[in-house]
């Protein structure tokens, strides 16, 4: 039998926003923020003890969405 989980979940911030966003997001879930290391990414990660989820931001020019990937063994 195999298994599936969900393994990503991926928040749209839109350029203008995506400052207030990650404060935002990392306040609210209690996450360090994780910045790339090339500033031109548009993928920030939110980093936290103990989960197995992991949470991003991404940088978009179009309307804000979430995200949910789901990994399966099968």
């Amino acid at each position: 039998m195999h298994r599936s989980r969900l393994s990503d979940m991926l928040i749209d911030c839109s350029e203008d926003n995506m400052e207030a966003g990650i404060q935002f997001w990392s306040n609210a879930l209690g996450m360090a923020v994780d910045q790339p290391e090339d500033a031109s990414s548009p993928y920030v990660e939110l980093t936290g003890e103990g989960r197995g989820l992991r949470i991003g931001l991404q940088r978009v020019d179009d309307t804000s969405r979430i995200h949910l990937d789901i990994e399966t063994d099968d």
